[in-house]
């Protein structure tokens, strides 16, 4: 029983604050990683499934390196894709769509 409520957590603090919790840790995620701002000015939602979880994101923007002459690489209003879980657990990053 307990162990079962350890499971379910996760999904009820999902249900109870949405996904725009993830949107600080992610940009200062990809920041970190790529040395350029990642900013999700929007929404940020999610319709799971497995293993191909669709993610959205709204007003979104990536800023390009410090030599480029363009301010951002990216700036969308919307921006949605699938990320394979399966291929992540074995540590690697696919978007099949």
């Amino acid at each position: 029983m307990l162990l079962l409520a350890i499971a379910l957590l996760p999904i009820l603090f999902v249900l109870i604050f949405g996904w725009n919790w993830a949107r600080g840790p992610l940009e200062r995620h990809v920041t970190q990683k790529t040395g350029r701002q990642l900013v999700i000015g929007g929404d940020l939602t999610a319709k799971l499934s497995w293993p191909l979880p669709r993610l959205r994101a709204n007003a979104v923007t990536f800023a390009n390196p410090a030599w480029a002459r363009e301010k951002n690489m990216l700036s969308v209003e919307d921006v949605e894709f699938t990320i394979d879980l399966s291929e992540l657990l074995r540590g690697r990053l696919m978007f099949p769509e």
